[in-house]
């Protein structure tokens, strides 16, 4: 006869009969009951906490584009206002209503050409001493004339963000544009090395009189920052920053302009 043991409390019995009438009346049946209500309500509890979860980040990512999308619209007034200011002519056409029910940062990024890093290096090659000499500010300003021409927008000047397309078409946000210089002296730190040490060597051999004492200066600075970068550093520069900024702002101008007036934008 084979023994029989209760569901409940693990209680082995000889007879069937007998276990099937313990369990009836086993205490542990309720407490088992109780602890799986409370754990079926735990499950429902946590799914729900999870689903609140979901809602908040949902709504912190919407507060996050609007704060965007804000800031993306303070640059374009301001940069506007400071035109006027300055007495330069802006299209009437251009009010901010328009800018605010049109524009997005994704519609102007459309236009925007993509930045090739292999377009940077080739024109670096042609980097001149008049350049050097000016240090980063010289690098910044070289770049943005060739390489980065047209290539980058300004979309929030405040808090300095940047914003580019890269060769897969995706939208890159860059504070202070520091994965571009980075990348940028990181992928051309010997060519820059080069041009930096022949440019001071000759400096040194040839000044008279302290002549080019502020322009050594620039170019000892601009070899200690790609030296950091070449030891995988991350650096910043306010002069790369603010230059390559400001040229974000001539070109995100320049491409709501243009496609305003031709009514490219969609509405």
């Amino acid at each position: 006869m084979s023994s029989k043991i209760c569901e409940h409390c693990q209680k082995q019995f000889s007879l069937k009969q007998n276990c099937v009438r313990h369990e009836k009346t086993c205490r542990f049946k309720s407490v088992k009951q109780e602890l799986e209500k409370k754990c079926q309500d735990s499950s429902v509890l946590l799914k729900q906490l999870e689903e609140k979860d979901e809602q908040l980040l949902q709504k912190d990512k919407q507060l996050q584009e609007k704060d965007e999308q804000i800031a993306f619209l303070k640059t374009i007034i301001g940069s506007n206002v400071g035109k006027q200011k300055q007495g330069k002519t802006i299209n009437n056409n251009i009010n901010n209503n328009i800018i605010i029910n049109n524009i997005t940062t994704k519609d102007v990024a459309e236009f925007l050409e993509p930045i090739k890093f292999e377009e940077i290096k080739s024109a670096l090659q042609d980097l001149n001493y008049k350049h050097i000499r000016k240090g980063m500010k010289g690098i910044a300003e070289y770049l943005c004339e060739n390489a980065l021409n047209g290539k980058i927008i300004t979309t929030d000047s405040s808090r300095d963000i940047l914003a580019y397309n890269t060769n897969q078409k995706k939208l890159i946000r860059d504070p202070k544009g520091s994965f571009l210089l980075n990348k940028t002296l990181r992928d051309n730190s010997d060519i820059l090395l080069d041009k930096i040490t022949k440019e001071n060597q000759w400096m040194q051999d040839n000044q008279s009189d302290d002549e080019f004492e502020g322009e050594i200066r620039n170019v000892e600075m601009l070899n200690s920052i790609v030296k950091n970068v070449q030891k995988n550093k991350t650096v910043e520069n306010n002069e790369f920053c603010n230059i390559v900024k400001k040229s974000g702002i001539n070109t995100l101008n320049k491409i709501i302009h243009d496609n305003i007036e031709t009514n490219q934008l969609e509405e």
